[in-house]
């Protein structure tokens, strides 16, 4: 009998304070329930990348969730006519369209079906042009967010390093042991400074 698997993932550490993991996990119990299938055993089957950037691909490097989600299927111990639960297609990649949309159609070839939880949608091998249109689509948004907000991160760092700079304020706690943080800027630890 083919059996319900459940990818999730969230990227940085403020997400783990919600409800992400629940909220994920959920809808692949609920999936399983109303197409009457297994949810595979979540002892040996649990997939969850806490704190990883699929937008630069960290979920996929060897220590990744997604990456032995992979490799079971391509061992054969998640076989075909298995379902993949996730809750958008971003969780699988955030990742230029080109290196993204290989992954999700293989997966597809190998007989694994991807469900949406997000929009109720099931991609199956055998997936039409509007299937086809729609994953492609969300992949493009998807990674098009990520880089906004990296450029819009990048921005603001260097315009607290500019005004570092100009003013003498500090960028952040952060900062060499010989150095001391107070109300003024930082002040140079003399016992420290010694011993550096």
């Amino acid at each position: 009998m083919s059996k319900v698997f459940s990818y999730g993932r969230f990227s940085n550490a403020t997400q783990s304070a919600g409800d992400s993991y629940a909220r994920q996990t959920k809808a692949a119990k609920a999936f399983a329930e109303g197409r009457g299938l297994d949810l595979a055993d979540p002892a040996e089957y649990l997939f969850f990348d806490k704190g990883r950037s699929a937008y630069k691909g960290k979920h996929l490097d060897d220590t990744g969730e997604l990456a032995r989600f992979l490799r079971y299927v391509e061992d054969g111990s998640i076989p075909a006519g298995s379902y993949l639960v996730i809750e958008s297609l971003d969780c699988l990649s955030r990742e230029r369209v080109r290196d993204a949309l290989p992954r999700f159609l293989d997966l597809l070839a190998k007989g694994i079906n991807i469900f949406t939880s997000a929009d109720n949608h099931l991609y199956t091998q055998d997936y039409d042009v509007t299937d086809f249109l729609i994953s492609v689509i969300c992949m493009v948004r998807a990674h098009e967010e990520s880089a906004v907000k990296g450029v819009r991160v990048s921005a603001a760092s260097q315009a607290k390093q500019k005004l570092a700079w100009e003013t003498g304020k500090p960028l952040g706690k952060l900062r060499s042991l010989w150095l001391d943080l107070t109300l003024d800027g930082y002040v140079l630890n003399p016992e420290r400074a010694a011993d550096a």
